[in-house]
């Protein structure tokens, strides 16, 4: 099959497209999916640069891509919730001997769930990572109070943070979210995040954000996500 790898630690432009053998099921909790659509995020990116080989030894070639969105073809003993057929999105296990940019891709049964049918494949495959990492934010914030009737400041309108913003606003209530975006960003930010759904936005290209958030009324921010790794959490934290 065909698959996206690195052969060594690499930027996204020398990722190549390889044939290797397709994967198997060799677990009696696994998933055979072939795939329809898969996506790339910064963790992937990350992954190829070598920003966790202290921590993770990856195997090569290493093949890129931790969603997929696609149709199962075989299942292993254990499996009870999916059949062949069914069509199914989710997230790959990390570090992982699979991928989504493949032909073909084997996943626990735990990280794989029924498409919708009112969305595509390629829709679908670009929420698997983002999703979780968002809705795991949010179960936190449940745990101190949640963000019903709250304002939220997100960082981003990117991947995981368009789809935080939609979450905050749609499901668990938020009133009112702010955003911080870059310039060129500033006008697609309602076809990102849907409209009406971010009330405020915060150019950060020509606004210091450590200056201009703390100008917000003391105590009117509920929570904050930091989805793009700026580390702003230093310099906005106030001490009364």
């Amino acid at each position: 099959m065909r698959s996206l790898c690195i052969y060594s630690y690499r930027p996204p432009s020398e990722y190549e497209i390889s044939t290797i053998p397709t994967p198997k099921i060799t677990l009696p909790n696994r998933v055979l999916v072939k795939v329809a659509a898969g996506s790339i995020n910064p963790a992937d990116m990350e992954q190829a640069r070598g920003d966790f080989k202290m921590a993770v030894t990856l195997p090569i070639p290493h093949k890129l891509g931790l969603d997929i969105s696609g149709t199962v073809i075989a299942v292993g003993k254990s499996v009870k919730e999916l059949k062949i057929g069914d069509e199914v999105f989710g997230f790959l296990p990390f570090p992982m001997d699979t991928c989504g940019m493949s032909e073909y891709a084997v996943a626990t049964e735990l990280m794989l769930v029924l498409k919708p049918k009112g969305i595509s494949h390629v829709e679908a495959a670009s929420l698997g990572y983002v999703a979780l990492t968002a809705l795991q934010c949010f179960e936190k914030m449940e745990l101190e109070g949640g963000v019903e009737d709250k304002t939220v400041l997100i960082t981003s309108v990117g991947g995981m943070g368009s789809i935080a913003c939609q979450m905050a606003k749609n499901i668990f209530g938020a009133a009112k979210v702010i955003t911080t975006v870059s310039t060129e960003k500033v006008g697609k930010v309602d076809k990102l995040s849907g409209n009406g759904v971010v009330d405020r936005i915060i150019d950060y290209k020509k606004t210091d954000l450590v200056k201009e958030i703390p100008m917000l009324p003391h105590g009117s921010v509920g929570f904050m996500i930091d989805s793009t790794h700026q580390d702003l959490k230093c310099g906005l934290m106030r001490g009364n």
